[in-house]
């Protein structure tokens, strides 16, 4: 009997670069990769990816520069091949391995709130590429071929030596920065909803219809849990969703899919704080619910927000203070903070917005300020916008004074 382990044979599989590292094709995709990767072209197209069979956009592969294009979008994202036969069961050279594939330096422009917002792949490695080549001499690039400038034709012009970005239409200059800080999924445990909250709800006795659902909602297949509904093209309640989404958004995207968010775990207690803020401020506004934008680059994070709602705990840190920032106008969403598929196809929320009472708020608290600059102790205004005159972000510090309503999938 031979004293060596009998080798199962294992195909190589191929990875496609994501914001927060790589993502595996799907198994028939990478068989038909594999088998591209062997013929003799080295620049190949094709239509017949999984993913693709709706749409018949082109993919082209390079693999002698390891990247995949979607003709259509101008997407370009890198690929990689895993070949178990070159697998070493030595695990640091292994993950010393991974760490030349990954990209090494992150670039991330300020936006108008202090949120640092890192840029998509193929923009991120098209001003590497041009900071790789600056000299003392040459500290700048001028360009057009960013992703979110397609349609628009703006000028841009990267400052090295002042760390800057300029967009010659707008005369706009915004900072930038080089860093690893890649976005990435949040740590979960104990996201979202507490047990004690769960507890104290389940002991209220409530009258009225104070927890009653939206009206659109239809019934229940999961209770307890969360629901996600497509919602009909034909509908009123599609057309009352998307018409903010196209007045704001620039452009004339391709609506893919809308989906309804039914959350029947996080719906009761966004409603019994909406009564509350309606009786609080009854006379002055009440809860003044609005339908805001919001988007998170990371798929984790879009799903935990979908069914574990907003926690502040992860909130990000701007010049409206550390809370969950929502857009008056899709457009601020979709200039790189959503979810993008390797499609090109993104992902925005429209969720339910409980501003109340606001008020113009700087600096990095983690609540808004008071009604009463005097009593500081005393009562607080709901939320914080940049300008109370015409706001286009609305920032709240409280977990269930949002939820997330609706998923826009367009392209």
């Amino acid at each position: 009997m031979s004293g060596h382990k009998k080798r199962m044979k294992c195909e190589p599989k191929w990875a496609y670069a994501v914001d927060n590292g790589w993502q595996d094709f799907a198994e028939e995709d990478a068989a038909l990769i594999e088998k591209l990767y062997q013929g003799k072209t080295k620049v190949v197209a094709t239509t017949d990816l999984s993913f693709n069979k709706k749409h018949k956009s082109i993919y082209e592969f390079d693999f002698k520069k390891m990247t995949q294009t979607n003709k259509d979008s101008n997407n370009k994202r890198k690929i990689k091949r895993i070949d178990p036969t070159d697998m070493s069961d030595d695990s640091d050279d292994d993950s010393d391995e991974e760490s030349d594939d990954e990209p090494k330096f992150i670039w991330e422009h300020q936006d108008n709130f202090g949120v640092w917002v890192a840029l998509y792949e193929e923009d991120n490695d098209l001003v590497e590429s041009f900071y790789q080549k600056k000299s003392k001499s040459n500290n700048t690039f001028v360009t057009k071929d960013l992703t979110f400038n397609k349609g628009y034709n703006s000028l841009y012009t990267f400052n090295f030596a002042k760390m800057t970005q300029m967009n010659h239409d707008s005369g706009k200059i915004r900072n930038i920065r080089r860093s690893k800080n890649a976005p990435k999924a949040w740590n979960v445990k104990n996201y979202g909803v507490k047990k004690e909250s769960k507890k104290a709800l389940a002991d209220m006795k409530l009258s009225g219809n104070v927890l009653d659902s939206p009206s659109t909602w239809t019934p229940a297949k999961n209770p307890g849990g969360c629901d996600l509904v497509p919602v009909a093209s034909s509908s009123k309640e599609y057309k009352r969703v998307l018409e903010p989404f196209f007045k704001t958004i620039g452009g004339k995207p391709t609506i893919k899919s809308l989906t309804r968010i039914q959350n029947y775990q996080l719906w009761p207690f966004y409603a019994l704080n909406r009564d509350k803020i309606e009786r609080k401020n009854k006379g002055v506004g009440g809860a003044n619910e609005m339908f805001l934008f919001h988007g998170t680059r990371v798929k984790a994070n879009m799903d935990c927000i979908v069914n574990a709602g907003f926690d502040t705990r992860v909130a990000a840190n701007g010049l409206c203070g550390t809370g969950t920032y929502f857009a008056v106008n899709a457009s601020y969403s979709d200039s790189g903070y959503v979810y993008r598929h390797p499609d090109g196809s993104k992902e925005m929320l429209v969720c339910r917005v409980l501003v109340g009472r606001y008020a113009v708020k700087q600096g990095n608290d983690r609540r808004p300020p008071p009604l009463d600059p005097k009593k500081p102790n005393g009562g607080l205004y709901d939320s914080v916008v940049d300008n109370t005159g015409n706001p286009i972000m609305h920032v709240v510090f409280y977990d269930h004074q949002a939820i997330p309503e609706y998923i826009i999938h367009y392209k």
